[in-house]
């Protein structure tokens, strides 16, 4: 490429500058995914939103706690409160839940001991038990993202919302 300098009038061989190595430049293949992502986050939204409204109008009718809406996108009913503080980051507890879809299908039952924080169960799961006590109970709805993701497992399909019952021993 041929660039005029601008300390004299002759032209010169100047290479274009690179782009800096920390900023990537997005392909088509990637956005395709980003733009397919983003709608689905934004189905499971409108499904697990419609889901705590349907419950919640159930759920007032008959005086009991309602669900509410937590900023990481999923909804949280507690039904016993517990006692003490709330669990914390690297504590261990034992849980017990149950993750039905939503349509009714029991997917997963389980009882065994995890470190809070640690991933060692969905997200949806990991998130609420730093809100909880000791002997707390509460039920959630929650998103693909917050479960297990476009992976699923094997009884539950790729990209489920999902409603778990949590008990902490």
């Amino acid at each position: 490429m041929l660039l005029s300098c601008a300390s004299c009038d002759i032209l010169c061989k100047k290479v274009a500058p690179q782009s800096p190595s920390n900023k990537s430049v997005p392909d088509s293949a990637t956005a395709s995914v980003l733009e397919l992502n983003q709608r689905l986050a934004a189905e499971a939204d409108q499904e697990i939103n419609a889901i705590a409204e349907r419950l919640n109008d159930s759920l007032s009718a008959l005086g009991s706690s309602l669900y509410q809406r937590h900023e990481q996108g999923y909804w949280v009913r507690v039904i016993n409160a517990g006692e003490g503080d709330t669990l914390a980051f690297d504590e261990h507890a034992t849980i017990e839940y149950a993750i039905r879809l939503t349509d009714g299908t029991m997917a997963e039952q389980t009882s065994r001991e995890i470190t809070v924080g640690r991933k060692e169960v969905p997200d949806a799961i990991d998130i609420t038990l730093t809100r909880l006590r000791h002997g707390a109970h509460a039920d959630i709805i929650a998103p693909w993202a917050l479960l297990y993701g476009r992976m699923g497992t094997e009884k539950i399909p790729p990209y489920s919302q999902a409603i778990i019952a949590l008990t902490i021993k």
